[in-house]
């Protein structure tokens, strides 16, 4: 049996230096830009001796809760697991102590992330299966061009179910 690593304990301070930016995605990438939330968290220890700031990135395409400067936070033990001091920590989510809310990142907005690559995938297996059905069509139907027709039906009808499963799967998301 795995030994489960101790998870540290949760860091608590205050919020300096809140910066927001924006990157842009790749241009295949239909879910838009990615908003980058950057901060340092300035903590001290139980004499009140300051502790060097832990510089706190988190990215996403939407974000759920607010933070601002001088607000008091605490970083979640789970995002401090493989942390070292000088590193910058990369929590989906923060509690803010001073309001009572949680700072959330999502990675969706929109259609979300992998839309573009999923309806590229669902429509080449529409192409192969409608391919594959008028071949055997034709091949059974003796040569005949009612072979392809019928081919055809029973190969566009799985591919309209396939697109429209794509379809309703990105409107949920």
């Amino acid at each position: 049996m795995k030994k489960q690593k101790d998870l540290p304990a949760p860091i608590t301070g205050e919020v300096r230096g809140i910066q927001q930016r924006s990157e842009q995605g790749s241009p295949y990438d239909q879910a838009g830009a990615w908003t980058i939330w950057t901060f340092k968290v300035e903590r001290y220890d139980s004499a009140g001796n300051r502790l060097p700031p832990v510089p706190v990135e988190m990215r996403g395409r939407s974000f759920e809760g607010f933070v601002s400067e001088a607000d008091k936070i605490e970083l979640p033990a789970e995002a401090l697991r493989e942390w070292q001091p000088g590193q910058t920590v990369r929590p989906r989510q923060v509690r803010n102590l001073t309001n009572g809310a949680i700072f959330r990142a999502s990675a969706q907005a929109g259609r979300g992330e992998g839309s573009c690559a999923f309806l590229i995938a669902i429509s080449i297996f529409s192409l192969i299966f409608l391919a594959a059905a008028l071949f055997m069509g034709y091949l059974f139907g003796g040569g005949h061009w009612l072979g392809l027709v019928i081919g055809g039906l029973f190969g566009i009808i799985p591919a309209v179910f396939a697109a429209s499963a794509g379809a309703s799967r990105l409107r949920k998301r």
